[in-house]
């Protein structure tokens, strides 16, 4: 019999039972009876892997049968047969607050500008988006699904990095350019060839993986993983810079300031930051370091261009004003503004992107689930501090990484919802996913805390 201290024994069916506990811990982290099979997981990493790297596009004919849509109806038919498309597998109230934002959609497009544009043109690639949300919620339900999850997303995002900056440094690529001024235009980085990413785009593709990667890939007791992560930071750094992306540049300023102000080797972080600012001036071009100063200093050739996001967030509420209550319609912002501003553009602030395309009472109903999600983070990380003893105790690689996946979600978080002031993304894929993923670590944490406290209310017999 094994001690328990104050020298009380517990029993063999004492230690049975706990040994029983701590492995459905280890392996399950949804509080629903049925976990989705093995083949239903595999469908959902092809799904995202084919998302993420835009498979159709690279298979010459692939695209003709549009396999992501497919994959997508084969994924939700095999939920609907194994009895999990309507079992509720979210504690945390997420879910119910994005139901209330689809419901509110789909009540309202009769009464939108461009209904036909939604259904025809929009809805595809918002569905697609929306999709990320609840399958990662009911599919990724254990712990070893969530390390494969989150290694096929963060890599794909780190290929889709370093794919275009490879071409830049064999063959010149940049895919794109900015106008400066004055007859003049910069080269900016974007995706690649076959991605669907602008140098903004790319941008944010490279903050994001460097959040997760920052958390996911250190301290974790394996010094590999850290190595890879200073051997791959670097080259994606340089191709931020390389894109242009003064809102990109914003973004990862936020991101630094997040780690900086949550860890405890701040004087390392300062002397690297150091560092990294020179070598990074060092490597620019003239036109590069105007561009990048623009953004603080009115006299630069780029700041001519600087105060487009402002202007163009006044413009978002001019066009919105046509249809302030329900909106134009998702998906809607470029018809909008080409029909009232004479340019066919995206709205380029996803804040008033929502206002044009869903109105003002859609606003609400979207802020309301941002709200949700940063308060889910808030109590995981409460919860964890509350219990951290008992759940390192129970089971220490669960407890480091549900302790890493809460700081990497809280940093992207943080550095989305400044970035969002330059950024459409109601269907874009990133907040969907961010939010499944609060989700499933809130989920996994409120299982590991509930069977540690079942595991410490077992009766102990001499």
């Amino acid at each position: 019999m094994r001690s328990l201290g104050n020298g009380v024994h517990a029993s063999p069916a004492a230690n049975a039972g706990r040994s029983s506990i701590a492995r459905s811990g280890q392996a399950r982290i949804a509080t629903a009876s049925n976990l989705a099979s093995p083949v239903l997981f595999g469908l959902y990493i092809t799904y995202a892997f084919f998302f993420f790297m835009n498979v159709p596009a690279r298979i010459p004919g692939l695209g003709v049968i549009r396999p992501t849509l497919l994959l997508a109806v084969v994924i939700l038919g095999m939920l609907f047969a194994q009895g999990l498309l309507f079992e509720k597998k979210d504690l945390s109230g997420i879910s119910r607050r994005l139901n209330q934002l689809l419901i509110y959609m789909v009540l309202t497009l009769p009464f939108v500008r461009w209904p036909g544009s939604v259904v025809v043109q929009n809805l595809p690639t918002f569905v697609k988006a929306v999709l990320f949300f609840f399958l990662t919620v009911k599919i990724v339900d254990t712990l070893p699904r969530l390390r494969v999850f989150l290694l096929v997303f963060v890599g794909c995002q780190v290929l889709r990095t370093y794919e275009p900056l490879m071409l830049h440094l064999t063959t010149g690529y940049w895919g794109s350019e900015a106008f400066m001024g004055a007859g003049d235009f910069l080269n900016r980085l974007s995706g690649a060839p076959k991605d669907v990413v602008n140098p903004n785009g790319l941008s944010y593709v490279i903050i994001t993986a460097l959040a997760f990667m920052h958390y996911l890939m250190t301290d974790t007791g394996k010094r590999w993983h850290t190595l890879l992560y200073v051997l791959l930071a670097p080259g994606m750094i340089y191709a931020l810079l390389l894109t242009g992306s003064r809102s990109g540049a914003v973004g990862f300023v936020v991101l630094a300031g997040i780690i900086f102000f949550k860890s405890n080797k701040k004087a390392i972080l300062v002397v690297i930051g150091v560092v990294g600012l020179v070598s990074a001036v060092a490597v620019m071009t003239p036109d590069q370091r105007d561009r990048y100063l623009s953004i603080i200093d009115s006299d630069t050739k780029n700041a001519r261009t600087a105060g487009t996001r402002s202007s163009g967030f006044i413009k978002d509420i001019e066009v919105g004003m046509h249809r302030p209550i329900f909106g134009h319609g998702v998906g809607t912002s470029n018809e909008a503004n080409y029909n009232y501003k004479g340019r066919r553009y995206k709205s380029h602030v996803m804040y008033t992107e929502v206002f044009v395309e869903l109105g003002i009472i859609g606003v609400v109903f979207f802020l309301r689930v941002l709200w949700a999600i940063i308060q889910q983070g808030r109590r995981v990380k409460r919860l964890i501090a509350e219990k951290r003893d008992l759940l390192y105790a129970k089971d220490p690689e669960a407890h480091s990484l549900l302790t890493r996946l809460g700081d990497a979600l809280e940093a992207w978080i943080g550095m989305a919802l400044v970035f969002s002031l330059a950024q459409y993304g109601l269907s874009e894929y990133n907040w969907y996913l961010v939010a499944g993923l609060a989700v499933v670590l809130y989920n996994s944490v409120t299982k590991l805390v509930r069977d540690t406290d079942v595991e410490a209310a077992l009766p102990a017999r001499p």
